[in-house]
C-alpha cells in the first residue's frame, strides 16, 4: 500500500467471536458467556457482568441470534444505568440497536443510538459518536427518508472527518496525478479511515437517489482520495463514480471507470465486489452494443455468483446481493437473446432458478438424511470456515487471511465435486448444477412438451421443448404489463358471479404466454413458470376455441425442468394405503373445514388399508413418525405461505406435547417420505402481494427432496365442499389412470356443475405426472 496507514479498522466484533463463529461453537459459547455474566451479576461484580454481557450481545449478534443479542445488550444497559457508568450505557445502547436493526426494529434501534450517540458526544467517544450518526443515516435510508438519512451521515462524516484528517490537506483534485500524490500522507487516526470513506460513499449514493449527481461526484471523488491503497474501498469508490456516468447516459465514461473497479475486484477476491464490478461493466458494453464483451463479464460475474454459497450476515447485504444476482443473471439472459443464442439463454434461465433456490435455502437447512448424513456435516464445516474468513476479509486486506481462504474455497470445491457423484440431488441443494436444452430432452418423453418461461423487466422468453426439437419466442410484454393481467386475473377468480370476467383476462394471457407454442390438441404439457407466473393456472387459460386448456391437454408443473431427473428416478407404483390428515383442530372453530373430516373418511372408504386421523388426533408428530411407509400422503388442513422467508411456510396441524404444530418446510426438507405422491389439499396458501413465487416453489421441492416425486397443491383459498367432491373423484380415478389424468379427470367432472375456475382451477400437479 502507498499510503501509510493501516488498511484496518476497529473490528465489527472482537476476535474471539470470529474464532468462535469459524469453530462453529457459537452456541456453547454463547451459553458459557451468560453464565459468567449472570454469576458476576450475582457477585456484585457489576462493571464486569455488563462488559459479559456485551460479549455475549456481539457473539449472538455475530451468530445470527438477534433475540439474544438484544436481551443481553440490554442487561449490559440496564446495569450500566444501575452503577451509573455512562461509557457502558454508551457502547451498550449502540451494540443493542445493531441488533434491532438486524430484526428490522428501526424505531427501538433508532432511539438507543440517539441515546448512545450523546453519551459518546458528552464523552469524547467520537469514534462511537460517528458510528451512531452512521447507522441513523442507514435507518433513514431503509425508510426511504433522504432528507434524514442525508442529515446523520452528514453528522457521522463531520466527525470521522476531524479523526482521520491528514496531516497535510490535500490541495489538488486527488484524480490527477499530483493530486493522488500529495494523498501519500499519514492521517491522524488511520482506525476509522474506512469507516470515513463508506459514510461518504453513503451521502454519494443518497444524492444520486435525489438525481444531484453533481453533490454525488464530490463525495465519491472524496471517498476516491482516502481509499487510495485500501483495494475493496478504492473499488466501490470508482464503482460509485461509473454508477453516476451511467445515469447520466455516459456509457462510455462509465465503462472507464467500472473497469477500474474490475482491476480492483481481481487483486482482491470478494466474490460480492466481483459479481458487482463484472456485472456493471458488462451492462454497459451492452449498452454501447458490445454484445460479446458484455457476455464475457457476465460469465465472470456469474462464476463468482455461483462460487459464493450464501453466507452473508447482513439482511441488508443478502438483499442486495439477490437484487445484484437476478440482474446479472437478466442482463446475460437477454444479451444472449439479443446475439440468437436461445440455447445458451435457456441453460442460463435453469442456472438462475437453481442459484435463486439456494438463496431461498441460505444457511437455514440441514440437508443430511440417509448416506447425505455425513457429506451434510462436512458440507456444514467448510461453510462455517469459509464464512468466518468472509466476515474477516470485509474489514482487512491481510494476505494469510485471503489466501487461506481461496484454500478453504478450493477444499469446499473438491468436496462438490465428490458430492455430485454421491448424491447428484443434494449437491444441487448446495451448488449450482448447471442443466442444459440437450439435458431436458434425454429425459423429456416423446408425448410430452415442455413449456418454460423466463421474465424479464421488458420482456418475457419462452421455450417450447420436445424430444426432438425446440423453439424459442421473445414475448413483448413487459413484467410490469403481465403483473397488471396476473393481478386482475386472481381478483377475478373470487368473482365467482361473472365467469365472463375471468375467461376475458384468461383469453388475453393465452393469447400472450401460450399461442404459437407449437402445441396440438391432445399433447402432454410440462409448464415451467417463472417469477409471477408461477401464481397462474395455465390449465385454466381460455383457448380461442372458447375451451379451458385443460379440456384439451393434460398438464403438470415443474418449478425448473432440472426436477425432470429428481422426480423420474423417483417415480414408483402408488399403492393402496394413504395417510391422510383431515380438518386438524387449530384450537380456533375459524379454521374448521367441515369437509376436511368427510374428505378423509372418504379416502379411507375408497382405500381400505388407509390410516386417518382427525381433529387433535391430526398431529404434527404423527405425520413425523413414519411417512415413509406410505403410498400417499394427504393432508386436509391449512397452510401459511411465508413470502419473506419461504423456509418458513409451514402446513398446520394439531399441536401436542412434543410439537407445536407447525410441519415448516425446513422440517419436511428433513423427512424421509417413501410416498409416490403427497396431496395437499384445502390449504390456503394465503398469498397477499404477487411477488416471485419462491414461497410456493419452497414447499414444493421440500417435499420432493424428502422423496415423493409428486404433489399436488393449491393456488389459491378452495371451497370446502367442492374440494371434498373433486377429491373424492380424483381418488376413485387413482385406481385406474395416472396421476396427471386422475386430476385432470376430477377437474373437467367437477367442471360439469361448477363451471367457474374459482372451485376447480386452484388444484395443480407439480413432478412426476405418471
Amino acid at each position: 500500500s502507498v499510503l501509510l496507514f493501516s488498511a484496518t479498522t476497529t473490528p465489527a466484533y472482537p476476535e474471539e467471536v470470529y474464532e468462535i463463529i469459524q469453530k462453529g461453537t457459537a452456541k456453547e459459547s454463547l451459553q458459557r458467556f451468560e453464565e459468567k455474566a449472570r454469576n458476576l451479576e450475582s457477585k456484585g461484580k457489576l462493571k464486569k457482568a455488563s462488559e459479559a454481557y456485551l460479549k455475549a450481545s456481539n457473539l449472538a449478534r455475530a451468530s445470527g441470534n438477534y433475540q439474544k443479542g438484544i436481551l443481553f445488550g440490554t442487561k449490559a444497559t440496564e446495569i450500566g444505568e444501575k452503577i451509573n457508568n455512562p461509557e457502558i450505557q454508551a457502547r451498550a445502547s449502540i451494540f443493542t440497536a445493531l441488533s434491532y436493526i438486524k430484526v428490522a426494529d428501526h424505531e427501538r434501534a433508532r432511539l438507543l443510538l440517539e441515546k448512545g450517540a450523546v453519551l459518546a458526544s458528552q464523552l469524547d467517544m467520537k469514534g462511537l459518536e460517528a458510528k451512531a450518526y452512521e447507522h441513523m443515516g442507514n435507518i433513514y435510508r431503509k425508510l426511504s427518508n433522504p432528507q434524514k438519512a442525508l442529515e446523520y451521515h452528514k453528522k457521522a462524516y463531520s466527525v470521522y472527518e476531524r479523526l482521520v484528517a491528514a496531516v497535510e490537506e490535500p490541495e489538488v483534485s486527488p484524480t490527477t496525478k499530483k493530486g493522488r500524490k500529495r494523498a501519500e500522507r499519514r492521517f491522524s487516526d488511520p482506525r476509522f479511515v474506512r469507516n470515513f470513506i463508506d459514510v461518504a460513499i453513503a451521502i454519494g449514493n443518497t444524492y444520486k437517489n435525489l438525481d444531484d449527481y453533481a453533490s454525488a461526484l464530490d463525495y465519491f471523488d472524496k471517498a476516491l482520495f482516502y481509499a487510495q491503497g485500501i483495494k475493496d474501498k478504492e473499488l466501490k469508490a470508482y464503482m460509485s463514480i461509473g454508477d453516476i456516468y451511467f445515469r447520466k447516459g455516459n456509457y462510455h465514461k462509465a465503462l472507464e471507470y467500472h473497469k477500474k473497479s474490475c482491476e480492483l475486484s481481481d487483486s482482491i477476491n470478494i466474490p460480492w465486489l466481483t459479481i458487482s464490478t463484472y456485472s456493471k461493466a458488462a451492462t454497459d458494453y451492452r449498452m454501447l452494443g458490445k454484445l460479446e464483451n458484455a457476455i464475457d463479464h457476465y460469465k465472470k460475474a456469474i462464476d463468482a455468483i455461483e462460487d459464493t454459497r450464501t453466507m452473508l450476515q447482513s439482511e441488508e447485504m443478502r438483499s442486495s446481493f439477490f437484487e445484484q444476482t437476478t440482474k446479472t443473471y437478466d442482463g446475460m439472459i437477454s444479451t444472449l437473446m439479443a446475439l440468437g443464442k436461445t440455447e445458451d439463454a435457456f441453460n442460463f434461465s435453469e442456472r438462475v432458478r437453481a442459484r435463486t433456490f439456494l438463496d431461498i435455502l441460505g444457511n437455514k437447512i440441514d440437508l443430511s438424511r440417509g448416506k447425505a448424513t455425513s457429506l451434510a456435516e462436512e458440507e456444514i464445516e467448510l461453510r462455517r470456515k469459509i464464512n468466518a474468513l468472509q466476515l474477516k476479509l470485509e474489514e482487512t486486506d491481510d494476505i494469510e487471511i485471503k489466501n487461506e481462504l481461496d484454500e478453504t474455497k478450493r477444499q469446499y470445491n473438491r468436496f462438490l465435486e465428490r458430492l455430485r457423484k454421491e448424491d447428484l440431488e443434494h449437491a444441487s441443494l448446495v451448488s449450482v448444477e448447471p442443466f442444459t436444452i440437450k439435458d431436458v430432452q434425454s429425459l423429456l418423453e416423446p408425448e410430452k412438451t415442455l413449456i418454460e418461461f423466463h421474465v424479464l423487466k421488458g420482456m418475457t422468453i419462452r421455450w417450447t421443448i420436445k424430444k426432438n426439437s425446440m423453439q424459442s419466442v421473445t414475448i413483448k410484454h413487459s413484467r410490469k404489463d403481465i403483473l397488471e393481467k396476473v393481478n386482475s386475473l386472481r381478483e377475478s377468480i373470487s368473482d365467482i358471479s361473472s365467469e365472463d370476467r375471468f375467461k376475458a383476462v384468461s383469453r388475453e394471457l393465452y393469447s400472450i404466454l401460450i399461442k404459437d407454442a407449437g402445441i396440438k390438441k391432445g399433447d402432454e404439457l410440462i409448464i415451467v413458470p417463472h417469477d409471477l407466473l408461477h401464481y397462474l393456472p395455465f390449465h385454466a387459460f381460455v383457448t380461442p376455441e372458447g375451451r379451458y386448456l385443460i379440456e384439451d391437454h393434460i398438464i403438470s408443473y415443474l418449478s425448473s425442468a432440472s426436477l425432470i431427473r429428481f422426480t423420474a428416478e423417483k417415480r414408483k407404483k402408488i399403492g393402496e394405503n394413504v395417510l391422510a390428515f383431515g380438518n386438524p383442530d387449530l384450537g380456533n372453530p375459524v379454521y374448521n373445514l367441515r369437509y376436511a373430516e368427510r374428505e378423509a373418511k372418504e379416502i379411507a372408504r375408497i382405500y381400505p388399508k388407509s390410516e386417518i386421523y382427525l381433529r387433535k388426533d391430526a398431529t404434527e408428530s404423527r405425520a413425523k413418525e413414519r411417512p415413509n411407509r406410505y403410498s400417499i400422503l394427504h393432508f386436509a388442513s391449512h397452510g401459511e405461505f411465508s413470502e419473506q422467508n419461504p423456509m418458513e411456510s409451514s402446513l398446520r396441524l394439531a399441536r401436542d406435547e412434543r410439537e407445536d404444530g407447525n410441519l415448516s418446510t425446513e422440517e419436511i426438507f428433513r423427512l424421509n417420505i417413501n410416498a409416490s405422491l403427497v396431496v395437499l389439499s384445502a390449504c390456503e396458501t394465503a398469498i397477499g402481494r404477487i411477488s416471485s413465487g419462491d414461497e410456493i416453489i419452497g414447499l414444493t421441492r421440500a417435499f420432493i427432496y424428502a422423496g415423493t416425486p409428486s404433489i399436488i397443491t393449491t393456488l389459491w383459498k378452495v371451497n370446502d365442499k367442492t374440494t371434498f367432491m373433486l377429491m373424492r373423484d380424483f381418488y376413485q380415478n387413482l385406481k385406474t389412470m395416472r396421476k396427471a389424468e386422475a386430476l385432470r379427470t376430477a377437474q373437467n367432472n367437477l367442471m360439469k356443475n361448477y363451471h367457474h375456475p374459482f372451485f376447480w382451477g386452484a388444484f395443480v400437479l407439480t413432478g412426476d405426472a405418471e
